[in-house]
């Protein structure tokens, strides 16, 4: 019965070794795969005549996969090329809507600085021509001044408030009549006659303003350069409109051709490894001989392995012949069992059958003794 509690332990070594030489050729095949991708460079160098064929079919796939690769690359720098100078447009458009307001504020403090001026008497006479704008304000506030005056000193008072709402309303445009005198002044042309350095301040960063302008002017223009040249690029790989499609499209490709690859680096560094004893040598590079080290001493592990597979194997039939001979042996023992017990009743019958023979022979000797004395007897 011994036997019987062993099997099971037997077994359970048996599965969880079967499960570490499964795992021990999975990571072969990794190493096989590796010691290809590393070879792959040194083919010629390596000469080995069997790998010739594996070698062709992977650098055709290597080759396919760098297409690919290519092809995805490039649909990835024309839309990230696409979306910078639409990016890139936005922002200058930004920076220059920002400059605009700039010179609009600018503008206003050059009319302002030329009406402080002129009140001072210091603006050329033909400047002046464009205050009109400040003479037109001026006017309309002594207007309504004379009325408000007038309603002031005469009534109605609800007159009074009514031009003092129209007066407030004129002022708040004082803005609006610097910028417009600014803007005269600047059409004009004669711009830079108006005196002082606060004029010429504002007249310099103007300047500044009109040359950032025309640089971004340039940046755009570069920026939808830019833009044309990526679309037309998606044009001639079929994907502009429908960038992500494609990309999703190569990708998977992409991933095929990956999976493929793995398994044909996998063949050729198989067919190499068959063939390490014909073709390694001390002069080949440190991450090949580091390689094939790893495959040999995999190779032996495994066989390692399957060796101690086939003893535990032969163990576990040990184990089942012991079982079937200890059945053997409990069938042997019962029958010798049934064998005693009759040879016992056996034993019992021929003392019986002796007995009924000496009553048939005593009986047979009184029968002929008086058989004789019958025939004496006549």
């Amino acid at each position: 019965m011994w036997y019987i509690l062993d099997m099971p332990n037997i077994t359970a070594d048996i599965e969880s070794l079967k499960r570490d030489i499964e795992r021990a050729h999975m990571e072969l095949l990794q190493m096989y795969q590796e010691l290809g991708e590393v070879s792959f460079a040194w083919h010629d160098a390596i000469g080995y005549e069997p790998s010739r064929e594996p070698y062709g079919k992977l650098l055709e796939l290597v080759q396919e996969k760098d297409d690919v690769d290519r092809r995805i690359e490039a649909l990835k720098t024309a839309v990230s090329e696409m979306s910078a100078g639409g990016r890139g447009i936005e922002q200058t458009r930004l920076s220059m809507k920002e400059l605009d307001n700039r010179f609009s504020v600018l503008i206003s403090s050059l009319g302002a600085v030329a009406i402080e001026i002129d009140s001072a008497g210091k603006l050329p006479q033909r400047l002046r021509k464009c205050l009109e704008p400040m003479r037109d304000y001026e006017h309309k506030l002594d207007e309504l001044g004379a009325k408000l005056d007038k309603y002031r000193a005469t009534g109605p008072a609800f007159m009074v408030s009514v031009y003092e709402k129209k007066m407030e309303k004129v002022r708040l445009g004082l803005d609006a009549v610097f910028a417009e005198t600014g803007r005269r002044i600047y059409n004009s042309g004669d711009f830079r006659e108006v005196p002082g350095q606060r004029a010429k301040g504002i007249l310099d960063e103007m300047d500044q303003i009109k040359f950032a302008k025309k640089n971004y002017k340039n940046d755009i223009l570069d920026h939808r350069s830019m833009i044309d040249e990526a679309q037309g690029s998606l044009r001639s790989m079929g994907a502009f409109g429908e960038e992500n499609r494609k990309l999703r499209e190569l990708q998977a490709t992409q991933n095929q051709i990956a999976d493929r690859l793995s398994d044909v680096y996998s063949t050729y560094g198989q067919v190499l490894a068959e063939g390490i004893p014909y073709w390694m040598d001390n002069q080949a590079p440190e991450e090949l001989r580091k390689c094939c080290t790893q495959v040999i001493r995999q190779t032996g592990k495994i066989a390692r392995l399957n060796l101690n597979l086939d003893h535990l194997m032969m163990e576990h039939d040990i184990e089942i012949h012991n079982m079937q001979l200890s059945q053997l042996s409990e069938q042997m023992n019962h029958l010798n069992s049934q064998i005693l017990a009759i040879e016992n009743q056996k034993a019992e019958l021929q003392q019986k059958v002796d007995a009924e023979l000496k009553s048939v022979s005593d009986l047979r000797m009184k029968q002929n003794e008086i058989t004789k004395k019958i025939a004496q007897m006549e």
